[in-house]
């Protein structure tokens, strides 16, 4: 009788979260045995931390910047001043991993107008998360 109590009164979210738990275990196990190996093996030298450290700066303060424009809003000055930093930061990204060579975070092949459209949307879609949470929150 307390079994059926107890199981009765379990969270359907639980089910659900449960569910994706272990289809996402079956969807990494099979991405482990289909994707082939990286050709470009890493090690402490060929790291690139500064151009690591650059994106992580640009992409942090722009999304951080954007995110507190409408909370405190937006004629606080460092709204402003994250914001410019954000754009000197990936421009000095931009430019360190093209000194960096073959030794780059991102080649600067990467970096080229031909695939603009798959980072816009790439941009968008990070950009959106807080949207989605904040209508999560409301609804």
């Amino acid at each position: 009788m307390d079994l059926v109590v107890h199981a009765s009164s379990l969270s359907p979210s639980l089910l659900v979260t449960d569910g994706r738990a272990i289809l996402s275990a079956v969807v990494g196990v099979i991405g482990l045995s289909i994707i082939p190996s990286s050709p470009r093996s890493f090690t402490d030298e060929s790291l690139d931390y500064l151009g690591a450290l650059l994106l992580i700066l640009a992409l942090g303060f722009f999304n951080f910047a954007w995110n507190q424009g409408p909370v405190v809003g937006w004629p606080v000055p460092y709204v402003y001043a994250l914001l410019i930093l954000s754009v000197v930061f990936a421009a000095a990204f931009y430019f360190w991993e093209k000194r960096m060579g073959d030794k780059a975070l991102i080649p600067t092949e990467v970096l080229s107008r031909n695939s603009l459209l798959v980072y816009l949307c790439l941009f968008l879609g990070w950009m959106s998360f807080g949207l989605y949470a904040l209508y999560l929150v409301l609804l």
